[in-house]
């Protein structure tokens, strides 16, 4: 059922994600592979190269320093490849687009019904997998830019999907971990 998800209503975020990869491959990226994401069938993945994410200089800056998915397209951090819970994590990612990616093609189907209009409905489908990047927007609004990717929805979910509570939080709902973290992070840089 899930190779069929991916070859039908994920399709257009299969080949966005492809081209993403391919797009960084050998300059970027290595070791291309075609395969499954935990349960995700037609991922295709690369890790990034050393000099990507390597730090620089004092600051520790780098070009690159997250592992990254768009659509069916995975590029993780070197040595990561038995991270369990970072593969859940953007597991959980690809499974957020699949559902945009339904709602993209219903809704598209519908525009193409009532209206006639077949590119409309068409690009619709197509673009439905990106429609959570609004999410970075609106965060970005609400928590600033320094804390607007990891506070948009999408993440928040593959965060509490994934995350380990550790015992000294027990008790504490990974929320209010969360906002107490920010609260210390804010403090230092007060």
């Amino acid at each position: 059922m899930r190779l069929l998800l991916a070859l039908t209503v994920h399709l257009p975020a299969l080949v966005a994600g492809w081209l993403f990869v391919l797009i960084f491959y050998g300059w970027a990226t290595q070791d291309l592979k075609l395969g499954k994401l935990m349960d995700e069938p037609l991922m295709l993945t690369s890790t990034w190269r050393n000099w990507v994410v390597k730090r620089r200089g004092k600051s520790g800056w780098r070009f690159w320093k997250y592992t990254t998915t768009i659509g069916r397209g995975w590029i993780k951090q070197p040595g990561r490849d038995s991270d369990v819970r970072l593969k859940r994590h953007e597991e959980t990612h690809v499974r957020q687009g699949a559902d945009l990616s339904f709602l993209a093609l219903v809704l598209g189907a519908v525009t193409i019904y009532f209206t006639g209009d077949w590119k409309l409905g068409i690009a619709l489908w197509c673009t439905g997998w990106a429609w959570q990047l609004p999410n970075f927007v609106t965060a970005a609004m609400r928590y600033g830019l320094s804390n607007g990717y990891r506070y948009s929805g999408h993440e928040v979910e593959a965060y509490a999907l994934t995350n380990i509570i550790v015992p000294a939080d027990a008790g504490m709902s990974w929320a209010q971990i969360f906002e107490e973290r920010r609260e210390e992070a804010r403090a230092k840089t007060s």
